[in-house]
């Protein structure tokens, strides 16, 4: 028994601009796509710099932070540790 529809095949011209929209919206999406990897590699380019200083900034804020600490600590394996004040 044959398939009864109403919708009509579409003709040969309706495919074609059918397919021309379509291909129409691929070019657009694959040009925005490349314009925001564009736009993101630039940013990389600009934003790698502020976080090597942003990380050296951390790093030296850490080692001077630290810097109170060296007294406390023998100064190797065999050291003797300070007595406190006081305790001869």
């Amino acid at each position: 028994m044959p398939h009864l529809s109403i919708r009509r095949k579409p003709s040969r011209k309706q495919r074609a601009l059918s397919m021309a929209g379509t291909a129409g919206s691929a070019a657009v999406t694959f040009a925005k796509a490349r314009i925001a990897w564009l736009a993101g590699k630039k940013a990389a380019k600009v934003a790698a710099p502020a976080v090597a200083v942003g990380t050296a900034a951390v790093v030296v804020k850490k080692r001077s932070g630290h810097r109170h600490d060296e007294r406390a600590a023998p100064a190797g394996v065999n050291s003797v540790p300070p007595a406190p004040a006081g305790v001869a």
